[in-house]
């Protein structure tokens, strides 16, 4: 191996639009009410990935992004601060909140979250947009929160993602073999494209083995 390739930044989402719109609806819906969602979805399938498109898109006020976690020993610390922020934005812009890995909160804090994203009526226009693993959205304190689920890359959208990433220079063999050992996973498919050397997506040398 004589070098990783250099995996240019895909110039755009694939295979995101039905959360895409779920995403647009809601930022739209902020200029007249108040809305909530919670992006759920296995690692390396984008929930990081579209919470920082939601940001990017938001036009009509400013974002504030929560995180990481509260101090175990501060359970209500950053939760607290979400609500005095939900209750200060009452009477101006709208507001977006983004909390990434909102399971990884201590319990406390994640509960007094939740309970902030219930009650956002009366607290002006704000929008709360939560990411969480998908084996802990079954907690009760996610439970009645309306969701957009991530699932793994079609497999005509992962190879969109691969021929973007590499300006289409893998060859077709390693382009298939990458595309099975990623199984979907925008992340994966990544890691895997920057462990080849430019030689090795090419063709022109082996591929190591295992890839993933």
């Amino acid at each position: 191996m004589t070098g990783e390739t250099t995996v240019r930044p895909a110039v755009r989402i694939h295979g995101r639009g039905a959360q895409r719109k779920a995403l647009r609806a809601l930022l739209d819906g902020l200029h007249t009410q108040c809305g909530r969602l919670l992006l759920i979805g296995e690692p390396g399938l984008g929930r990081t990935t579209l919470l920082q498109w939601a940001a990017r898109s938001f036009r009509a006020g400013p974002v504030l992004h929560l995180g990481p976690a509260p101090d175990p020993d501060d359970a209500t610390g950053t939760a607290g601060q979400l609500l005095d922020i939900l209750r200060a934005a009452a009477g101006g812009s709208p507001l977006l909140v983004c909390v990434d890995d909102a399971h990884l909160w201590n319990e406390p804090a994640r509960t007094a979250l939740v309970h902030a994203a219930e009650h956002l009526s009366g607290a002006g226009r704000v929008g709360l947009l939560l990411s969480v693993a998908a084996d802990r959205a079954v907690a009760p304190d996610f439970a009645r929160l309306p969701v957009v689920r991530l699932d793994p890359l079609a497999p005509q959208r992962a190879a969109a993602l691969l021929d973007d990433m590499t300006d289409g220079a893998a060859a077709p063999a390693v382009r298939e073999q990458l595309l099975a050992e990623a199984e979907g996973n925008p992340a994966l498919l990544v890691a895997l494209v920057r462990r080849l050397s430019p030689a090795e997506l090419r063709g022109h040398r082996p591929l190591p083995g295992p890839l993933a």
